[in-house]
């Protein structure tokens, strides 16, 4: 169980210093639970959110804008910041590594 004081300081890695849903106590403590360190914990938690902004589009109405989309484009630059911090290799692209073997009949 990760202390009160893991907590409070990944809260502050993730900007949510409140404890309200999706981000309670709970949640962030297993993540701590499951993580090598704070830092991979906060990737965790900027991913998930970089997945949750995902959806999210600009407007533009009535004169004024909202790009929300750089909600996502932060997340990321976050996500790209601790991945380097906790030492977390980037997923291989597996894309165009495919290969095909001759069936042998009988």
């Amino acid at each position: 169980m990760a202390s009160a004081e893991d907590i409070a300081l990944l809260r502050a890695m993730i900007g949510e210093p409140d404890n309200a849903e999706p981000w309670t106590d709970e949640v962030l403590s297993a993540m701590i639970d499951a993580a090598a360190s704070l830092e991979s914990a906060a990737l965790s938690a900027w991913t998930a959110k970089a997945a949750t902004y995902a959806g999210m589009v600009d407007t533009t109405e009535s004169g004024s804008s909202r790009r929300l989309s750089q909600l996502q484009e932060q997340a990321l630059k976050m996500v790209a910041f601790f991945r380097q911090a906790s030492d977390t290799p980037e997923v291989e692209d597996l894309t165009g590594y495919a290969y095909t073997i001759a069936i042998e009949r009988p």
